[in-house]
């Protein structure tokens, strides 16, 4: 996984400071290879960045800059990026739980106990295929 950009490969949680500020300066031009290299392997980086959250959590880190870094991902709407946040529970938890740090919010947020207590998923087309479903 090389990155068109100066990220680190493998990123820890000093390095947030230095990927904030390089996702920050894409450049409309950098802007498909970026995209290119965040969702190759499946979305890899994204899958470190959000690990990082996970270790972290726990250890009453400060979660602004990571939450920056994921919220500034999203908003590129990419279609593999959101497909990749919404496939499947965890991955679509963590990063709610990453954005209930946003810093733009006026006091922390509760995505993850939305999820899990008021929000109702339904089936608004009903899919008889199996394989579809899945």
């Amino acid at each position: 996984v090389s990155s068109p950009l100066q990220l680190p490969k493998s990123p820890t949680w000093d390095d947030l400071q230095n990927i904030g500020d390089v996702i920050a300066g894409v450049h409309l031009h950098q802007r498909e290879d970026f995209l290119i290299f965040l969702s190759q392997s499946d979305c890899a980086y994204i899958k470190l960045l959000l690990n990082l959250f996970l270790s972290a959590e726990g250890r009453g880190e400060d979660m602004t800059e990571l939450a920056v870094i994921v919220k500034t991902i999203l908003l590129l709407n990419d279609p593999e990026i959101i497909e990749y946040v919404t496939s499947d529970a965890p991955t679509f938890e963590s990063v709610c739980a990453v954005l209930e740090y946003d810093p733009e919010l006026r006091e922390k947020a509760n995505h993850r106990e939305f999820i899990r207590k008021c929000a109702k998923f339904r089936t608004v087309v009903k899919m008889e295929d199996d394989e579809l479903v899945s």
